[in-house]
This record gives C-alpha cells, structure tokens and sequence, in this order.
C-alpha cells in the first residue's frame, strides 16, 4: 500500500509542437505533502505488524499470501488510467526518480484540502496496489484492495481521535 506524500499531477505542464527544439512536453508540477503528524501516524501504522496481518486476516475474499506493507512517498495523479509501464517509467524519469504509484484520484483530495480555510483537515491518501501498469491484469485482487486501503485509512482516524 502506498501512502502519498508529494503527490502532484503529473499532466499538468505546457505541450510543445514536436517539431520544434524543446521537448514535447514541460512538466509543472506544484506538489502537496501531508503534515508531519500524519507523517509520524503513518510511520507508527506501518510498524504495527499487528494492525496490518489482522487486516489481511479479516479479509474473507480473494487475496495474496502476505499481509499488506505500507510504504510512504511520493505518488502522481492524472487524469487517465496508465496501463503501460514504459509510460511510468517516463514520468518517474522526468518528473520523480523515486515515484512509487501512479493513480487518479489523489492530487484533487489533496489540493482540495490544502485549499480549505481553518481548522484544515488531517489529509490522507493511501492506496492498495493492485496491478502494476499492466494492460493484462485482471481484477481478483480489487475487493483486497479496496478493503485494505479502507482499513488503514480507518485506523489512521481511529489514531487521530486517540491522540
């Protein structure tokens, strides 16, 4: 599970004409972080071994053999779905070299947020991974997912209500 923090959208920029010297494409890429107390949150979750196999253990569908990780940083959004890991590649190359995820959703609750007058929300995106770019895969993990991402976010409030 990815836990995003830049996250940006990775469409954003200036399109060039192919046939002239610059490169077709100039990323502008305006990042939003979450805040170092959800930072510090997210750490203690991903430590908790406990926490994270009786998420897995709960789950009653299809699922993989290990329970979920979660690993934090840095996840682009966009406004289509990429199916083809070269295109990751691409913009992992041009615009993070260590991005973690591409998905749709996340830059638009997070700068959402961050828009938000006072008291700002605790902003959270954490995303079960599911496939990998891959054109050919198929959905039998989707439900595991979703549950998975659902629970962590869960917990994440469950830890901002104690604290």
């Amino acid at each position: 599970m990815i836990v995003g923090s830049p996250v940006w959208d990775y469409g954003n920029g200036k399109h060039f004409d192919r046939s002239s010297d610059r490169k077709p494409f100039e990323p502008a890429i305006y990042q939003v972080n979450i805040t170092a107390e959800m930072r510090g949150l997210i750490e203690r979750l991903s430590q908790n071994r406990a926490l994270l196999s009786g998420i897995h253990d709960s789950f009653s569908g299809t699922k993989p053999r290990a329970a979920p990780k979660i690993i934090f940083g840095p996840l682009a959004s966009g406004a289509a779905v990429v199916a083809d890991r070269d295109k990751f590649k691409q913009i992992q190359s041009e615009q993070h070299r260590k991005l973690l995820g591409i998905e749709m959703e996340a830059y638009g609750v997070m700068f959402a947020a961050q828009e938000l007058p006072h008291p700002k929300p605790q902003t959270l995106v954490a995303k079960s991974v599911q496939d990998y770019a891959d054109e050919e895969k198929d959905d039998r993990f989707r439900p595991y997912a979703c549950f998975t991402s659902a629970m962590v976010a869960a917990a994440a409030i469950d830890e901002l209500r104690n604290t």
